[in-house]
């Protein structure tokens, strides 16, 4: 080939590269985070009476909102919706309606079969993608129904007027523990862990924060691990709690340790659970969760771009399948558990809802040396790893463990790297965290 056709080649795939880069920018970037929040993938807010219906006006394409008309139901009930195909809204306003009820999918994730469904112009409307709402709303409907420990949900204002999510669990006089979310992942993610606390009468309380840039917690660009714990005490401090026990599993485990490292005696306990470990550690450069993401900033933004897209568009069911495939055998096969696929599905609804922005500078974070010396955590500190993990094997666990001056490091044999969230084993966890050991 030429080389002047070839330089022609290169730099028009470049400037193609750029212009999606900005569009998946400007999508996320210039409405209001209100506008763009997923209130639910699935069905009907949580706060909406089961059997009730809501409506939604608007829909987003390309950052411009076009109406459209959805119906949909609680997902307690059924989870259907009615609208046009894709999980798009058409230009031109067609409604369509349904001939048959809708019925869950084979893949039992989000996309819905609605048989013979037609449009009031007469043009078939196929499948249609879940229904998707923008307020402030929690983004959550599989709340309310999984765990019945009291949940408060809001946002807390941070020092430096940025904004910062949570979902705080169980009783205000429990044993109060910080979760912090794996990565992609959010706040809702110790939702189906805590049913087994629930289940065995622990009284703790759980507060869960969105770190930056997922949900509606203000992107914060060029944030490291070192700088999560001024907010997390931030977000403390607004809420009453004062010393406190931190949890952080798969991606929040090196959050969990900064929170150790900077807020001292403020830090009871620390917990690790199936957690990222530093790139050096053994294992890590051919784990999935260092070789899954592109290690380019500006291919994985589009990488991540592209995920969050598909979520945002109702095409979330794709997502998980591809998700899944790539998973160890043991996580592959407990997927077929309805609870643990839907935990699952949920973990990128809020993760992507800014088009997976804040996840992919996350993603570049455990890339690069940590900013703190691990060797400086001295709180008791507990590490539970899984012998059939794929995503974080369990000898750069043992490494980890091994640079912890008071560490206490343990194999799950037979879990992968979610089957953990859905299994007796998170009481003792939690208990352990809490220090609440002997109540169990």
């Amino acid at each position: 080939m030429d080389v002047t056709v070839m330089t022609w080649v290169v730099a028009l795939g470049g400037l193609v590269l750029i212009l999606l880069l900005g569009s998946l920018e400007a999508v996320a970037v210039v409405r209001p985070k209100a506008e763009w929040t997923i209130k639910n993938v699935y069905g009907g807010s949580p706060m909406t009476p089961i059997g009730s219906h809501t409506s939604r006006s608007t829909r987003v394409w390309l950052g411009l909102t076009w109406p459209c008309l959805y119906r949909f139901r609680s997902r307690a009930v059924s989870e259907c919706c009615w609208g046009n195909s894709g999980g798009f809204c058409w230009r031109w306003r067609r409604r369509c309606r349904s001939s048959t009820p809708p019925s869950r999918s084979s893949s039992g994730i989000g996309r819905l079969d609605f048989g013979k469904a037609r449009s009031t112009i007469g043009w078939s409307c196929g499948a249609c993608g879940p229904p998707m709402g923008f307020s402030r709303a929690s983004t959550a409907s599989f709340v309310s129904s999984t765990v019945a420990l009291p949940v408060r949900e809001g946002t807390v204002e941070l020092p430096d007027g940025r904004t910062l999510e949570y979902a705080d669990w169980g009783s205000r006089h429990g044993a109060p523990v910080i979760y912090c979310h794996g990565s992609p992942g959010s706040r809702w993610e110790i939702n189906l862990p805590l049913k087994a606390v629930e289940a065995s009468g622990l009284e703790v309380r759980i507060l869960a924060m969105n770190r930056p840039g997922f949900g509606q917690s203000t992107f914060q660009a060029g944030r490291s691990f070192g700088d999560w714990p001024s907010d997390v005490a931030a977000a403390a401090d607004q809420l009453g709690i004062g010393s406190f026990g931190v949890l952080g599993a798969s991606g929040g485990g090196p959050y969990a340790l900064a929170c150790g490292h900077e807020l001292g005696d403020r830090v009871t306990r620390i917990g690790v659970v199936v957690g990222a470990c530093p790139a050096i550690a053994p294992g890590m450069a051919g784990s999935l969760a260092l070789t899954g993401p592109a290690r380019n900033r500006l291919i994985r933004r589009l990488q991540y771009g592209m995920i969050g897209w598909a979520v945002r568009t109702g095409r979330i069911d794709s997502v998980v399948e591809r998700s899944i495939a790539a998973l160890g055998s043991v996580d592959r096969k407990a997927m077929a558990d309805p609870d643990l696929r839907q935990w699952f599905a949920d973990l990128f609804v809020e993760a992507f809802v800014d088009l997976g922005r804040g996840a992919a500078y996350e993603q570049g974070l455990y890339l690069r040396d940590w900013d703190f010396d691990i060797g400086a955590v001295t709180q008791p500190t507990w590490l539970w790893y899984s012998g059939e993990d794929v995503n974080i094997p369990a000898e750069a666990g043992r490494w980890l463990a091994d640079q912890i001056p008071n560490a206490h490091f343990a194999v799950w044999r037979k879990h992968g790297h979610f089957t953990w969230a859905n299994s007796s084993d998170v009481v003792e966890v939690v208990a352990t965290v809490a220090g609440r050991l002997d109540r169990i």
